[in-house]
């Protein structure tokens, strides 16, 4: 009868040493996220990845805690805990993998906080990781504008085992954007228009090249790889009917490849049309006067 008193009264002073500490540990992370946030509306990425952290630190702190508090009791029931381990991992298999997959992403480290990844067809910016998952706020990368679409995506880590993962830092700041126009033949000089294409192009490029060469020289000496020439290039074929394709691969920011893109064509047709309109002036027709 004592024993059990005995027994019952650790037992309840281990409960509330637990409470003590995970209400502590729970008080200290909300002051600490405060620190980091300093009432900040939209946070930085250096303050997401010290909110990171703090959350996951403060996870790992309450394991080992509550291990070292309950280590006593665990040792008492070992045998019927190895039982019910069994069954635990039977149970939350899915969980077991995601912490697993955790650990295999500390290990390899294939993003981190504010990684640009593309993941299952899913294209986002990793917000937060944590043990079980990872918080990605998806990009519009099917029309590739790039911009947030306001969708959250919980991507369990069990995905690292099953699926590929694509880090796109690289196309963060800057992109090989395409840029294609047609022009009928009738009437026009391809060589001309080529000339006009590269003119137009290299000239709503001229802007960032400095920058884009920087960038490139920095990727290339990071990842150790060749990559293609920052500067612009340009192309030419016919189609079917004989028309005039003309293309050019420009290397711009990312977010504003769309609209650079678009300005490129319609300074481009603006010129083709003015050579149109020269070549082929309209002559005005006089009016018809009829007689009584």
């Amino acid at each position: 009868m004592d024993f059990a008193g005995i027994s019952m009264s650790t037992f309840t002073q281990e409960l509330l040493t637990s409470v003590v500490f995970i209400a502590i540990l729970i008080g200290l992370r909300t002051l600490l996220i405060r620190m980091v946030r300093r009432n900040s509306e939209i946070l930085s990425k250096e303050q997401r990845r010290w909110i990171n952290r703090i959350k996951n630190g403060v996870i790992i702190i309450i394991f080992v805690c509550l291990a070292l508090v309950w280590a006593p009791q665990l040792q008492t029931f070992a045998l019927s805990l190895t039982a019910f381990a069994v069954a635990l991992v039977v149970a939350t298999k899915e969980m077991i993998l995601c912490l697993t997959g955790s650990l295999f992403r500390i290990s390899t480290q294939p993003y981190k906080v504010g990684d640009w990844i593309s993941i299952d067809g899913i294209t986002g910016e990793v917000m937060e990781i944590n043990a079980f998952n990872t918080r990605l706020e998806e990009l519009d990368a099917a029309s590739k504008s790039y911009q947030f679409t306001g969708k959250s995506v919980m991507m369990p880590n069990s995905k690292l085992f099953t699926s590929t993962v694509e880090n796109q830092n690289f196309i963060k700041s800057f992109i090989f954007h395409d840029v294609w126009a047609s022009v009928q033949f009738t009437g026009m000089n391809p060589m001309e228009l080529a000339g006009i294409m590269k003119e137009v192009a290299e000239s709503h490029v001229a802007p960032f090249r400095d920058d884009a060469l920087k960038f490139a020289r920095r990727v290339s000496r990071k990842a150790g790889i060749d990559l293609p020439e920052a500067k612009p290039s340009f192309g030419f074929r016919t189609t079917e009917l004989g028309h005039f394709v003309f293309s050019a691969r420009i290397f711009v920011p990312t977010k504003k490849a769309d609209d650079i893109g678009v300005a490129i064509i319609q300074d481009f047709l603006a010129r083709v049309h003015e050579i149109r309109a020269l070549a082929n002036p309209v002559v005005p027709v006089p009016p018809v006067v009829v007689a009584d």
